[in-house]
């Protein structure tokens, strides 16, 4: 008899879950770690209310009023509730409980530590490089990342580490998704401490210090050495295949530009050579024909000089001849003279 009611309970049971599923409210909580919070159930207070978390009944964190409440909310208040109503009132069968609302609680929470600090030294510059892990965001998207630096404690003979002032580096309110950062004007060969920290809505996250040491500067000799034994590795055949591409590249361009230069030259003379001829002709099919720029100047008087009257001749005798139109003479050959 038993086992039959039992079996009747869960079938109602499982029917009423089947019929309620999409009556069921959801509702999303996010509370910063230290808060308080109340959730009502959203029902009568009169009603007969269950709080439970995974199956579990929470009845201490329910007030008079059916609504669950947290004090000083840590971590461990996150997870998924659920407020159920009795539907039955009857004593002889077990209470059934209808869920009405469920509800999701979120804690943020201050960041955690980044993730795979690490520093990059040379001589006079850093690198810091980091990463952002998902569980360690606090629950809440990062604003910006903050750095500082300071040399190590124990180069201060007279200061204890507490004293030691840290440095803040720029920008001082670095891009959240920046994931390294540049230090520059460092002292070569000299140690210092790198600490970082991611901040989000809820506060500053924890703080990750980290030494590092720069390099030392290189001498002369030092570089001389380097070289060497590079020079050392470096084999015969890599100089002479090098040395043959350069003079082959070389003798390349010395041929390109000399056939170059030589077309040009030709062309020159040959379009030199064909406009005297073209000028020639005009002259001689166009006699005074005049290719100069003064071709509209008139030409000046021609003094003819008389001659068989001794050594001497008469003024009398000169005459100022002038022509109307420009003569040439033409003479054996290429010459062409005007007068």
């Amino acid at each position: 008899m038993k086992s039959d009611l039992a079996v009747a309970v869960f079938l109602l049971k499982l029917l009423l879950n089947l019929n309620f599923a999409n009556s069921l409210i959801r509702r999303d909580y996010s509370v910063h770690a230290g808060k308080n919070i109340t959730i009502p159930c959203i029902k009568s207070v009169t009603d007969t209310i269950l709080w439970t978390r995974d199956g579990n009944n929470i009845s201490s964190s329910v007030n008079e009023e059916n609504s669950l409440v947290f004090i000083d909310v840590t971590t461990n208040e996150a997870g998924l509730y659920i407020c159920s109503v009795l539907t039955n009132s009857s004593s002889d069968i077990e209470p059934l409980y209808q869920p009405h609302m469920q509800v999701q609680i979120k804690v943020k929470t201050k960041p955690g530590a980044v993730g795979s600090f690490r520093v990059r030294a040379t001589t006079i510059i850093a690198v810091l490089i980091w990463e952002v892990w998902r569980n360690r965001t606090g629950n809440a998207p990062i604003i910006d990342f903050t750095a500082e630096m300071r040399k190590q404690p124990e180069l201060f003979s007279n200061n204890t580490e507490e004293n030691i002032e840290w440095q803040r580096l720029d920008p001082q309110h670095i891009a959240p998704n920046a994931r390294q950062l540049e230090v520059y004007h460092l002292v070569p060969n000299t140690s210092y401490q790198f600490r970082i920290w991611a901040s989000n809505e809820v506060g500053s996250g924890e703080i990750y210090t980290i030494g590092a040491r720069t390099v030392p500067p290189t001498e002369e000799k030092d570089l001389i050495m380097r070289i060497l034994e590079d020079a050392k590795e470096f084999k015969k055949e890599y100089w002479i295949v090098a040395v043959g591409i350069v003079m082959g590249t070389l003798l390349i361009l010395t041929i390109g530009t000399t056939l170059i230069l030589w077309k040009e030259c030709r062309e020159s003379s040959e379009d030199e050579s064909d406009k005297d001829l073209v000028q020639n002709m005009h002259v001689i099919l166009n006699p005074g024909f005049c290719h100069d720029d003064d071709q509209n100047r008139p030409l000046s008087p021609i003094k003819t000089h008389f001659y068989g009257y001794g050594n001497h001749y008469n003024d009398d005798y000169e005459k100022d001849m002038t022509f109307s139109r420009k003569m040439s003479i033409f003479f054996t050959g290429n010459t062409i003279k005007r007068i």
